[in-house]
């Protein structure tokens, strides 16, 4: 088929849409189809990936590419990129990535218009049972992938620290709760290591935090790290923690950090206890004493740690890149097919 794929943001961007919509780029390209990614996300280098990828197309550009494919496929829903399938119609389907507008918020005009847009769409895929929830339109469900050739397990490496954080440093992300309960912890003479991987505006404030609970020495700040590395370091840690202060619409952090050995430990709002199933734990979003009290009981018990990376294995099947990127072609052709296109 000729797929184009629509992703507001996309590499050298970071994120969970970005990282989900290169998968699919990539996995639908080794299957055969030729597919073109469109984007509103500037590169001032030189794009080499086995597809093509537009740069904020012209008016003119998106009737062609438009012309040119036999669906349309947003990652998330946009409502600039649908107002061209009003000019030339083509089949299109949504993958809906998150929230409609700020969770738990009255509608605004966006989210209504987004709302409107879906109804339009001849396809709707939600990541998560939570995004499911949340929408009026109706909806397949179909959870974000993994990149399995980069994130797997390797017996060999040492897990010589005990817990992982890997996100942006922004208060949604709960970092700050995470060293908050190190601090509880302390107060009880556990004092297990953790690794904040990543970068952004709460940096400095998380170091001051680290510093006044008497944890610098057990916390250390590694910046960003990406691919083999970051699976390099993945698979040194027994746990990954995915506090999020905000109800998360999925976790691939968590799946990466899961096929990498760690059992991950997520707070209870959104999707994430979907992402991570019964290979990980759940605790009280927002709730300092109930992550200390998660992480302490796991790690004093080797054989649930054990038993938990038991259940990794059948539950990263779902989410492996080739196995996505197949069930969501076709939920979205079959969706075309129940129209009668």
């Amino acid at each position: 088929m000729r797929l184009l794929l629509f992703s507001h943001h996309f590499a050298p961007s970071v994120g969970g849409i970005e990282s989900h919509s290169r998968l699919l780029a990539e996995e639908w390209t080794r299957d055969g189809h030729r597919v073109t990614v469109v984007t509103f996300t500037t590169h001032a280098g030189m794009d080499s990936y086995p597809y093509r990828v537009v740069r904020n197309p012209t008016r003119s550009a998106w009737r062609n590419l438009l012309r040119e494919s036999d669906l349309c496929v947003h990652n998330h829903i946009s409502l600039q990129a649908a107002a061209h399938l009003l000019l030339t119609p083509v089949p299109w389907g949504v993958i809906l990535q998150t929230w409609l507008q700020a969770y738990g918020a009255p509608p605004g005009p966006a989210g209504l218009a987004k709302q409107a847009a879906l109804f339009l769409a001849h396809a709707r895929l939600a990541i998560s049972p939570a995004v499911a929830e949340a929408l009026k339109a109706p909806s397949q469900l179909q959870g974000n992938a993994y990149d399995h050739r980069v994130f797997y397990p390797d017996q060999t490496i040492l897990r010589d620290r005990e817990l992982v954080f890997l996100g942006r440093l922004v208060s949604d992300k709960g970092a700050d709760l995470l060293i908050e309960a190190l601090g509880l912890l302390a107060g009880r003479g556990l004092r297990p290591r953790l690794s904040l991987v990543g970068d952004g505006p709460e940096r400095p404030r998380l170091i001051e935090q680290a510093a006044a609970l008497g944890l610098s020495e057990q916390v250390t700040f590694t910046g960003i790290v990406q691919g083999e590395a970051l699976a390099g370091l993945l698979r040194r840690h027994e746990i990954l923690v995915v506090p999020s202060r905000w109800p998360e619409p999925f976790g691939i952090v968590a799946l990466e950090g899961m096929a990498c050995g760690c059992v991950p430990v997520v707070s209870d709002g959104g999707g994430l206890p979907f992402a991570v199933g019964a290979a990980g734990v759940s605790f009280t979003r927002n709730s300092a004493s109930s992550l200390a009290l998660a992480v302490e009981r796991l790690l004093a018990d080797h054989s649930r740690l054990a038993g938990l990376r038991g259940h990794a294995e059948a539950h990263l099947a779902r989410f492996q890149g080739q196995t996505v990127a197949r069930e969501t072609l076709l939920r979205l052709t079959d969706g075309l097919t129940a129209t009668g296109l």
